[in-house]
């Protein structure tokens, strides 16, 4: 990504340069297209209320754009209650003893949670096996979509390194989770 002196641009400017960059990188944290627009839309709220008072001593634009998205995501986490797949009824039971009962929401799919959450350790797994150079590399890339020239830009290093790099990391990691979706 091209560096940019805020300065020179206007908030019209950053919101149609970094729009789809933050929805693409919302969307990959969630699985919901219209939660992601309206994420993505808080995001850019909060970057015009706070747009004057950026410092680009402090840090990048991305930088600042991608920490307001990831506030904003945890904020959305948090709140969100669609989340919560039991909820928790109390009610006396015939000897007066009050109980509590836990009921699933309709929309409770335990087999697909149990499996997501394997997956999910599985890949944490497969991550934590890479050398902690590499995990460098493959967080940028794979995690947070940077781009090659992003990553050669923070880690300095070379674009060549970059890309050697990745599909070394790539191909460890398509082998270790090589069985994760065979049936």
């Amino acid at each position: 990504m091209k560096t940019i002196e805020i300065k020179t641009l206007s908030f019209e400017q950053v919101y149609n340069e970094y729009y789809p960059i933050i929805l693409n990188y919302v969307r990959s944290k969630i699985n919901n297209q219209l939660n992601a627009e309206d994420i993505t839309a808080k995001v850019f709220i909060k970057v015009y209320q706070n747009f004057k008072t950026y410092n680009s001593e402090k840090g990048k634009l991305n930088t600042w754009i991608y920490t307001i998205a990831n506030n904003t995501l945890i904020d959305f986490f948090r709140c969100d209650k669609s989340n919560n797949y039991i909820s928790v009824n109390g009610f006396t039971d015939d000897n007066g003893k009050e109980t509590h009962e836990f009921i699933a929401s309709s929309s409770y799919n335990t087999d697909k949670i149990i499996d997501n959450m394997e997956l999910k350790k599985r890949i944490n797994r497969a991550f934590n096996k890479l050398k902690p150079n590499y995990r460098k590399f493959a967080q940028l890339f794979f995690i947070e979509q940077k781009k090659y020239e992003e990553i050669a830009d923070i880690l300095q290093v070379p674009i060549g390194t970059v890309k050697g790099t990745i599909n070394r990391c790539r191909e460890q990691l398509m082998n270790d989770l090589k069985n994760c979706y065979i049936n």
